[in-house]
């Protein structure tokens, strides 16, 4: 039963992510107030099930996401970021950069 409690914490963090990842206030501190578990727990949880970190996931999805309004929307990254969930240009940048290197 336990078990069954954990899947579904994942499951249920992960489709609270994918429905809010461009929220800027999306943070690993308040899904885990969310969903009234500690931090460690909800991380644990999440990478014991799908493999990929909290934070890895929230940034493939805004990177991808980014990629799609720059490359078939024409938008500009400066104008991209906001949309996508950050609040600064140059963490933006950064997770670009790496997103694009592990392609």
């Amino acid at each position: 039963m336990l078990e069954d409690q954990k899947a579904d914490l994942a499951y249920k963090s992960k489709a609270y992510i994918q429905e809010h990842y461009c929220d800027n206030a999306l943070t690993i501190k308040f899904l885990s107030e969310y969903f009234f578990v500690t931090e460690r727990t909800l991380l644990n949880i999440f990478k014991r099930q799908y493999h990929i970190s909290v934070q890895d996931f929230i940034t493939e999805l805004r990177i991808s996401h980014a990629l799609f309004l720059i490359e078939k929307q024409g938008k500009a990254i400066k104008d991209v970021y906001m949309e996508v969930g950050y609040t600064n240009e140059r963490p933006f940048r950064t997770a670009l950069e790496q997103y694009l290197k592990r392609r």
